[in-house]
Formats: structure tokens, sequence, C-alpha cells
């Protein structure tokens, strides 16, 4: 019998939505970074299962860029990277980053961390390429007016009366 290949479940939504931060809830651990001054997450960023940590950073023609022996290897690369505006530069030649982690919530299920799609026309059009490959897309949301404007009220969502 072939095995069932894990589920791509995609974190979508726009700029400082906390995408990454859910990822690292529900992961348990902190594996992306987190941040409001610059657009966090430049490229897909996809958690697989792997029994050693590795992170794998591909360019447009699929071709690896850079390797990382460990996760926190990688994010030390794009804290530097984020600090310079030539290394802000260099982030969008990378269309993707494949993270390896040995923990069991990824054994079923591979998560995809997204650009925002309303931080810039690149992030955004990256941010849909990505949406079309996952299985499923958890849509996250923050500004409850904008739900508001929708017809959509807060409570409708939680249970409660929106303050």
């Amino acid at each position: 019998m072939k095995p069932i290949p894990p589920i791509r479940v995609g974190l979508c939504g726009e700029f400082e939505a906390g995408k990454s931060l859910l990822l690292n809830c529900l992961l348990g651990q902190r594996v992306a970074l987190v941040g409001d001054l610059f657009p966090t997450t430049r490229f897909a960023v996809i958690y697989q299962w792997g029994q050693q940590s590795s992170v794998e950073l591909f360019r447009s023609d699929e071709t690896v860029a850079c390797e990382f022996p460990s996760l926190e290897e990688f994010l030390n690369f794009l804290r530097s990277e984020r600090a310079t505006d030539s290394g802000k530069r260099r982030l969008e030649q990378f269309v993707e980053a494949r993270v390896a982690l040995n923990l069991q919530a990824l054994q079923r299920t591979t998560l995809v961390d997204t650009p925002g799609i309303d931080a810039s026309e690149n992030d955004e059009s990256r941010a849909y390429a990505v949406i079309k490959t996952l299985d499923f897309a958890v849509v996250v949301l923050t500004n409850y007016s904008r739900l508001n404007e929708k017809g959509c009220s807060a409570s409708r969502f939680s249970g409660r009366k929106a303050s």
C-alpha cells in the first residue's frame, strides 16, 4: 500500500496578521521570525518532517541557493539580512525555504508560512502562487472592523458580542 503524503496546510493572510506567530504556537516552539518593521516572511517557508533539522533556500529556477545545518542558523541569516537595505534586496531572490524538523506534528502535515498578501506586489504574487499548491488554507485575520464592513460581526466567530 502506497503511503499517503502529508497534507499541505498554508497560513495565509495580510501582512502583520500573525501568520508566523500562529505557526510558532501550533508547533510549540519558535521556528519562524515574527516582527513588525519589515514584512518578515518574504517567501514561502515550508515546514516538513525530517529526521534531522535542516534548511534549504531555493531560487526561482528551483536550484538550491543556500543550505543551513540548523533552523537557528537559518533564522540568524534572516535576521542579519533584514538588518540592511542590501540584505532585504538579497532576500527577494529567494522564492522558497524548506525547513525539515523532527517534530511529531509534521509527520502527517506540512505547514506553509506565506508572505502577506498585501505587503507588496511581489509578495502578493508569491503568496497566491503558493496558495494554489495547498490542500487547505488557514486565513489569519486580525481586524474585526473589516469583517464588520462585510456584514460579519466578531460575535459570529467568537460567540460573544463584539466590543
